[in-house]
């Protein structure tokens, strides 16, 4: 069974979310960005995410994750 959260009727559910939210610039692809960001900044796994987000490979998931600067000196300060 698929437990991805965004299945494929989630690219629609997610369109008129946005748009009775008054959301125009956003997609199903800024979604799961922002979704797998959030979680990755959390530390929540990478291959976790990648459950989470239905992918069976990684590297499908982590097209996803956005790394801030903010996000690099966090884990730069974590190794000192």
């Amino acid at each position: 069974m698929d437990w991805g959260i965004f299945s494929e009727y989630s690219d629609s559910a997610l369109f008129w979310m946005y748009k009775r939210a008054g959301i125009e610039e956003a997609s199903s692809h800024s979604g799961r960005r922002s979704f797998a960001t959030t979680l990755s900044s959390k530390g929540v796994a990478p291959r976790v995410l990648m459950k989470a987000m239905g992918h069976r490979n990684i590297s499908s998931a982590m097209v996803y994750i956005d790394a801030s600067d903010e996000m690099v000196k966090t884990a730069v300060e974590l190794a000192a």
